[in-house]
């Protein structure tokens, strides 16, 4: 009967491990969306600049609205780009020419099974730096809400 305990005991913790593992790397390839929730579950809908919503250092962040190539992302950013961009737009953080960090956002609210649902992005392009890209400063503004339907929002007010 011990031994039954422990093996059921045993199966608990791994399932307990490979869980906190996927959700740690899940947040760490999320980290605006984890961020933007966290930020608005403790102080409400606010007004924040981009640098509040990371946690590395980084020059500028350079939107990429789908459809874009690698090779225009390449091109804009003159370094190689090995991320995917296939069906989202990417926000991707530069520091010295060199990539530090990449997020990818669907065009709106859509369910995607490797992204996180609920989470809508708006860039603003209407100030775009190109046809389907813009470029923003750590200290560029975004308004972040939580939505009572539970969605939560980002969106560029510079």
């Amino acid at each position: 009967m011990k031994k039954h305990h422990v093996v059921i005991n045993l199966a608990v913790i791994i399932t307990l491990f490979i869980g906190a593992v996927y959700t740690a790397i899940q947040q760490d390839e999320h980290r605006i969306f984890y961020s933007v929730r966290k930020y608005t579950n403790k102080h409400g809908n606010a007004v924040v600049s981009l640098e509040t919503l990371t946690n590395f250092s980084w020059d500028e962040a350079l939107y990429f609205m789908y459809p874009t190539s690698p090779q225009e992302i390449e091109d804009a950013l003159g370094v190689k780009y090995t991320g995917r961009i296939d069906l989202v737009s990417c926000l991707i953080f530069v520091r010295g020419g060199e990539i530090v960090y990449y997020e990818l956002f669907t065009s709106g609210y859509d369910d995607l099974d490797w992204f996180p649902s609920k989470f809508g992005f708006n860039p603003n392009l209407s100030r775009a730096d190109g046809e389907r890209m813009r470029i923003f400063m750590p200290s560029d503004n975004f308004e972040i809400k939580k939505l009572d339907s539970g969605y939560y929002f980002m969106g560029s007010l510079d």
